[in-house]
């Protein structure tokens, strides 16, 4: 009873820092793999049919810690320049859990030889449910918490640009970009969303034959909490082999509004990853909490899966990397 009621303690705080922040750092690692988790102008970029599905457990070493799978596929439509793809989740933290899925559009825009402007719109919905039966402090009832299942649906959408060419990219999005038109119920558990702008970016620089270095970044903020920004560098040994490194922090910036929840955190990230037959990867990635709503030095890991149809045709083709 006492681990039960320690643990429940540690976790709420832990749950409140997440929801103060507004972010969800199992999807925002994936920009690394697939940037439709993100972006919906990313879909139809790598031009064949691209899949991708990662698992990721958060915060090991305490119970009811966040657990998140995702799957994600987009397809281009040459003829017409438009790209499709669909995108779905789920999020489990304690009691609560969060069940998403989107379909992304986008439309390329050709500037110039191996340059493009894709402009994107994704809608789905996110559910939201809180499971009270998961609570046994005792078996005590609770006239607030009541018994049961609250569910709540919300609908939900994104808008971005992508652009890219054969040895950069830059990405602008807004998340939950209806959010304050589109309102729950107050009486609900459902998320209070606010519109969050992601920007992201990165660069190929040819090291050697077999070498290249790609620095990149990832910028989030809803213009309420705290902002956040991650910064990595991966080296790609003949493009099969990837090994990278990172560091994800916040940033209070004039316009963030000072909160009682406190947001001042940052962690290490580390990334592998392998292709084989040019076709299938396989990528791991490991977060470290130095701080903050990470303060007890909780890690978190990650799995991911992913295929391109058909294969990458050479180490020039420009969909190689990002």
């Amino acid at each position: 009873m006492k681990r039960f009621f320690k643990n429940t303690l540690i976790l709420c705080q832990l749950l409140m820092a997440l929801v103060a922040h507004a972010q969800n750092p199992s999807r925002y690692n994936q920009y690394l793999f697939n940037q439709s988790f993100v972006n919906p102008a990313y879909a139809g970029y790598r031009q064949g049919i691209g899949g991708d599905a990662y698992f990721r457990r958060q915060w090991m070493g305490l119970d009811g810690s966040p657990t998140t799978m995702g799957i994600a596929v987009d397809g281009a439509i040459p003829a017409a320049n438009l790209g499709i793809g669909f995108q779905g989740f789920t999020d489990k933290i304690g009691v609560q859990s969060t069940t998403g899925a989107q379909l992304n559009l986008s439309y390329q825009l050709r500037l110039g030889d191996y340059r493009y402007l894709s402009f994107g719109v994704g809608g789905g919905f996110l559910q939201n449910t809180f499971d009270v039966g998961e609570l046994d402090p005792g078996n005590v009832e609770d006239p607030i918490l009541g018994a049961g299942l609250d569910n709540s649906i919300q609908p939900d959408i994104n808008v971005g640009l992508f652009y890219f060419s054969e040895y950069n990219y830059l990405g602008l999005s807004v998340s939950h970009a209806l959010a304050t038109v589109l309102k729950p119920d107050e009486s609900s558990f459902a998320q209070v969303l606010t519109p969050q702008m992601n920007l992201t970016g990165g660069i190929l620089l040819d090291v050697g034959e077999t070498l290249s270095f790609v620095p990149s970044f990832f910028y989030r903020d809803d213009f309420e909490n705290f902002a956040s920004v991650d910064v990595n560098g991966t080296f790609a040994f003949m493009d099969v082999f990837w090994l990278g490194a990172g560091y994800r922090t916040s940033l209070k910036l004039p316009w963030n509004k000072d909160q009682q929840i406190q947001q001042d955190f940052s962690s290490l990230i580390g990334q592998i990853k392998f292709y084989f037959l040019d076709q299938v990867r396989v990528g791991y990635v490991f977060d470290y909490g130095l701080k903050g709503s990470n303060q007890r030095n909780f890690s978190s890991h990650e799995v991911s899966v992913g295929f391109i149809l058909p294969a990458r045709s050479s180490r020039d083709d420009m969909l190689r990397l990002f």
